[in-house]
């Protein structure tokens, strides 16, 4: 078998616990990461969908929800 290294088991390790969404809100005048406030990620599921079945310049209807973890009532006005 072809050797991997520098490369161990814990670097594929590592990749399988990146965030790979990323959803930021406006609040005038910043945007604010959900995935990564406070050292804690807010973003518990999204969901993005559109009838886009090929490239185009005219705009598209699409829908997109998120659901964002408000236990801690930060969100909360």
């Amino acid at each position: 078998m072809q050797s991997i290294s520098p490369l161990t088991a814990s670097d594929f390790e590592k990749k399988g616990k990146e965030v790979v969404s990323k959803l930021e809100i406006y609040i005038s005048p910043d945007w604010i990461n959900l995935c990564s406030l406070g050292g804690k990620n807010y973003l518990l599921e999204a969901n993005y969908s559109s009838g886009l079945r090929e490239l185009t310049y005219e705009p598209i209807a699409a829908e997109f929800s998120a659901i964002i973890d408000d236990t801690d009532g930060d969100f909360n006005p």
